[in-house]
């Protein structure tokens, strides 16, 4: 039997232990594929032009760097995992270098099946992703059937250089073990970790002051500290309550004699605690991914979930320009009244002065600003239909800005770049809506403000218009774009930000699916680990009378511990950045949320199933 024959036997011996492994694997390979194909797809680019390249290239780099750290330090494990076996290849007069060689076609023979079951589903399903990509977009047209042999070549020369340095890296390992460890490599025990009261305060603390900082909107203002000062809380946090809190809960569970000494939770709860030492990294490890994929997931989906209900707020009219000394209004109501499907509703002119200030409060950052008087506020919410509610004295000013406006009632506008303008403006009232497309921190003066100031300062005209329809208006939206100089446009930007929220969507989708298969897969494999460790004592509870269906409900728990940990910590976190990001965005994010965290959490069940059942069939099967 040649070392080959042998590497194939071995893999098909092992391939249950594998199966989850080599579903990962071609899952990210696909991904990867998808990526790339859809990137040199030509009619998906001529649909929508080249501008998402970066997106489905940045997928690509992503899916391939945690491939690689996935499928070393699965195959770590694997190698680690089979010491025993390559203690008993060597006593029977293997060379470690053939045993090394053998695990090194393994490798690559499980690479190489996983490499062209990747890419053949990912070609089959190609035309598949594309026409969803394009339908979340917003572009409904018909794909082709398309294979692209240069994603095809970059999927092949980047997996398969992954597999050669992984299936290296293992050979190597083969050679740093000593013979007495392969056999003892299963009765090295571990010592039970010691809990601090402290740390474990500590943990809490640190979770909590993120959350705080997180939810708190003035400190966005000053954004790198805001967000050095929440990751660094909580992933120390994380940490912490993983090495030091875990601890401290098991012990205070086993001091409670009425439940420790209760039926197999002796067994599970000792278990887990001299397990924890072990655990706590990896464990703090997949929170915090799990915290990164939800948020990721979760804030692609927010930005396309309720897209055209919110437009309206910082795009309140369907087209916006410049007043001209031409004849250009009339230019412009002639092109409208040929499309009768998109009657004008709403038409208004709108002067304002734009000034440069600084902002008052610790941070002192300047902004421009677009003044505009309460008369022409009044005309322009009548415009819209809608009833003006502003009663301003000289002094005082109403913000309007979609972003952070809480965060700027009470402070003042001082002028900044006009030596001429004396005035400082009290912001009495903050509204997170805009009232005109192009003015993104407008603030209302009194009529008598707005005429002084102007005495220094031309004012700006522009022209706000409202269609019926404008969602569909693309055929009318297409010749004022091509006729006149438009300053803004709600069906262009509607487009736009559907093609990009659509985009990434598609993108985080899949990534945090590749995310999601790869770190359930590691806990997968590490209780399995453990399992073969543990099968010696589960034989001697069950000569000693413990029934077998005791035994499968306190594997159930332990699993469930070490399952359940890391999701509700992941999903706190998720909820929180979730929650933070839509105080920011003045969106309510529920919906969102709770779908991503819901759909996560069962791929995440079916995770601990297998687990139970495989741990289950390791250690308690029938003879």
């Amino acid at each position: 039997m040649t070392l080959f024959d042998l590497t194939l036997r071995n893999i098909k011996k092992n391939f249950q232990t594998y199966f989850l492994y080599f579903i990962s694997m071609v899952f990210s390979i696909l991904v990867f594929y998808m990526f790339n194909s859809i990137d040199y797809n030509e009619q998906i680019a001529h649909a929508v032009g080249n501008k998402m390249n970066f997106l489905l290239s940045f997928g690509s780099v992503l899916t391939a760097i945690f491939s690689a750290i996935f499928m070393g330090y699965s195959n770590a494990f694997f190698t680690r995992r089979r010491k025993k076996e390559i203690g008993l290849y060597t006593l029977l007069g293997l060379q470690r270098r053939q045993v090394a060689r053998m695990l090194f076609y393994e490798n690559l023979v499980m690479g190489l099946a996983a490499l062209g079951a990747g890419i053949f589903l990912g070609a089959v399903f190609s035309k598949l992703f594309a026409m969803l990509l394009l339908s979340l977009m917003g572009h409904y047209v018909q794909v082709d059937f398309f294979i692209s042999p240069r994603a095809a070549l970059n999927t092949v020369a980047v997996f398969l250089l992954l597999f050669l340095a992984i299936s290296w890296h293992a050979r190597r390992i083969i050679y740093r073990f000593q013979l007495v460890e392969l056999f003892r490599a299963e009765q090295l025990g571990e010592s039970q970790p010691r809990s601090s009261v402290m740390l474990a305060l500590l943990s809490i603390l640190l979770i909590a002051g993120g959350y705080i900082v997180a939810l708190n909107p003035h400190l966005v203002l000053i954004f790198p500290v805001y967000a050095v000062a929440v990751l660094g809380l909580v992933i120390s946090g994380t940490f912490a309550l993983f090495k030091s809190f875990s601890v401290f809960a098991l012990q205070r569970v086993r001091r409670n004699q009425s439940y420790y000494y209760r039926g197999m939770n002796l067994i599970s709860t000792s278990n887990l605690l001299y397990r924890i030492k072990s655990n706590a990294n990896m464990l703090a490890t997949i929170a915090v991914l799990s915290a990164t994929t939800l948020t990721a997931v979760g804030m692609s989906y927010s930005f396309y979930f309720g897209l055209k209900e919110e437009l309206p707020d910082y795009l309140p009219f369907s087209y916006v320009y410049r007043e001209s000394k031409t004849n250009q209004d009339s230019r412009v109501d002639a092109a409208i009244a040929r499309y009768p499907q998109h009657r004008m509703v709403a038409d208004v002119k709108l002067p304002y002065l734009q000034f440069r200030g600084k902002i008052s409060g610790p941070e002192g950052f300047h902004r421009n600003a677009q003044i505009i008087s309460e008369s022409s506020y009044r005309e322009l919410m009548r415009a819209r239909g809608l009833k003006p509610d502003i009663r301003l004295n000289s002094g005082e000013a109403v913000l309007f800005e979609r972003a952070n406006a809480s965060c700027m009632q009470g402070r003042n506008f001082i002028v900044t770049d006009d030596s001429r303008i004396k005035q400082k403006m009290n912001i009495t009232e903050a509204r997170s809506y805009l009232l005109m497309n192009t003015m993104f921190f407008t603030l209302v003066v009194s009529d008598e403000d707005f005429t002084r100031m102007a005495g220094a300062r031309e004012p700006v005209i522009i022209r706000g218009i409202v269609v019926d329809k404008a969602g569909d208006s693309a055929e009318l939206s297409r010749d004022l774009e091509q006729n006149f100089d438009l300053l803004s446009s709600y069906y262009s930007t509607y487009k736009e930000q559907l093609e990009a929220s659509g985009m990434m969507m598609f993108v985080g989708a899949f990534l945090g699916l590749v995310f999601l298969l790869a770190t359930g897969s590691i806990i997968y494999f590490r209780q399995l680990n453990e399992a073969g460790k543990e099968q010696m004592n589960y034989a001697i509870l069950r000569k000693i009378g413990v029934k077998r269906q005791e035994i499968h409900a306190s594997i159930s728990r332990q699993v469930m511990v070490i399952f359940l940990f890391p999701l509700l910590v992941g999903t706190a976190h998720a909820f929180t950045a979730l929650s933070a990001l839509g105080i920011l965005l003045y969106k309510d994010l529920t919906m969102p949320t709770v779908i991503t965290i819901a759909v996560y959490t069962l791929i995440y069940l079916l995770y601990y199933l297998l687990t139970v059942h495989s741990y289950n069939n390791l250690v308690n099967a029938h003879e």
